[in-house]
């Protein structure tokens, strides 16, 4: 510290206030740095300990929130995703077709409405019963002929059948909503097959 301010003010006229400045600055003491909510020797102040905790706050806050992004994007990790056994028997088409005639609006999910075993399957009943859509499931894990039979069709679960017709997994179905044509799909059958001629269209 006396070397580098002696080297600074030696620069100017002896007996000027900055010589003399560089006789008294090196035998200052250093100080520490003020803690939180002390007032330094200046006229600044360091911030006082609960702006310090809104600050964590706010950094929990938005790490909260890149957890939850990176939660959302990963694959689920549901044990429900096992494949199921090797040696079973899908059901048959005619079996297949019989089911979803018997429902207008059909959910193949994994799980039940009230006890998802998946996130998928989670989100796609949100999606459903917050536009206020009635619909009929079908728990592929309790019916693993179905899920074989139906995995020649979409190779993922949930899967979403308005009379009959496929208009896709949990993806389809929040796009379907995000534009405002999930009940339009399910209602019209203009819409419901241009949901599902969408699904046959390549990916980026």
């Amino acid at each position: 510290m006396r070397v580098f301010v002696a080297r600074v003010f030696a620069r100017f006229r002896p007996g000027s206030s900055f010589a003399l400045a560089a006789t008294v600055l090196p035998v200052l003491p250093l100080q520490a740095a003020p803690r939180p909510g002390w007032r330094c020797s200046s006229s600044c102040q360091a911030l006082p300990a609960q702006d310090s905790g809104t600050l964590v706050q706010r950094d929990a806050a938005l790490a909260g929130e890149e957890r939850a992004e990176v939660a959302r994007k990963r694959p689920c990790g549901s044990s429900a995703h096992a494949l199921p056994d090797p040696a079973t028997e899908p059901a048959s088409e005619a079996e297949v077709e019989a089911r979803l005639g018997r429902s207008t609006v059909l959910l193949f999910m994994k799980g039940s409405p009230d006890a998802p075993r998946c996130r998928f399957s989670r989100r796609a009943v949100e999606l459903l019963r917050s536009h206020g859509v009635e619909f009929d499931y079908v728990d592929v894990l309790e019916e693993p002929d179905m899920r074989v039979a139906l995995s020649a069709r979409w190779r993922t679960f949930p899967q979403l059948y308005a009379e009959g017709v496929l208009l896709g997994g949990s993806d389809a179905i929040q796009q379907l909503a995000e534009r405002g044509e999930l009940l339009d799909a399910l209602r019209s059958s203009t819409a419901r097959e241009r949901a599902a001629l969408e699904l046959l269209l390549p990916r980026d």
